[in-house]
């Protein structure tokens, strides 16, 4: 009886310090803001890195990000702590996991930011410096994405709503196959019909790309805009050749 009761209280406190520590536990997520809200340069950079590979919610992970650009804005004045802090920037954009729109809204936050302190470094060497290092990986993540687009794809070719059968056959469009009869009628229209759907997702996802570089290609713009330094300008403008950006790309950055 004794032992059983032993057993029972020594089961209960172990069952109790099991939920202590479930409930004190340290989320990946909290510690990225406890790096975030640290602010100083080696934790931001830290945090970056851990906003990259850190499994969490889409809205989380954009809630983070826009935390992490305001504690990066503060500490901008500091150009070396600004470079080190792009780098973290770019390359956790690069590998995030957030969504195509919500990297374009960090993106756009970012060059916000990066707008209003181009007003106050117009003239120093350093920020121009910091700059054209900006503009050439930004292009980069810019080539990045726009080299998943098919060069040989055409927005004007849209998929078929209902695919045409082959000619002479008493197939209607749009029929389902396994109402066909003739074994032969009826495996050439389902094959026919399969490649209709496999186009109409690679256009679908073609189209989203193009969407995403155009949008990104307008964020930037609108941030080189800023940017008054000719050098930094013409810098930015060979490194997007270099990467193979198509003209289109590079007229929406520049023009």
């Amino acid at each position: 009886m004794i032992v059983r009761h032993f057993l029972r209280c020594a089961l209960a406190c172990l069952l109790a310090c099991a939920v202590d520590s479930l409930w004190s536990a340290e989320t990946p997520s909290d510690e990225i803001v406890t790096l975030i809200q640290t602010g100083d340069a080696k934790s931001l950079l830290l945090a970056s890195s851990r906003l990259a590979e850190v499994p969490m919610d889409n809205d989380r992970r954009l809630e983070l990000w826009v935390e992490w650009l305001e504690k990066a804005q503060i500490a901008y004045p500091d150009l070396t702590a600004a470079d080190d802090l792009l780098v973290g920037f770019i390359a956790g954009l690069q590998t995030s996991h957030l969504e195509h729109e919500s990297q374009s809204a960090v993106l756009r936050i970012w060059a916000a930011n990066e707008q209003r302190a181009q007003r106050t470094n117009r003239d120093n060497r350093d920020a121009e410096l910091y700059t054209i290092k900006a503009g050439r990986a930004l292009v980069q993540y810019l080539a990045s994405i726009e080299a998943t687009l098919d060069p040989k794809f055409d927005l004007n070719k849209l998929p078929q709503l209902n695919p045409l059968p082959p000619a002479g056959s008493a197939i209607m469009p749009g029929q389902d196959p396994a109402t066909i009869a003739d074994p032969v009628q009826r495996e050439a229209y389902t094959k026919i019909v399969a490649e209709n759907h496999a186009y109409a997702a690679s256009y679908a996802e073609q189209t989203k790309v193009q969407d995403r570089v155009a949008d990104i290609a307008t964020t930037l713009h609108g941030w080189l805009a800023t940017v008054r330094s000719p050098e930094a300008l013409k810098r930015i403008r060979q490194a997007a050749k270099q990467q193979k950006l198509t003209e289109r790309t590079i007229k929406r950055l520049f023009e």
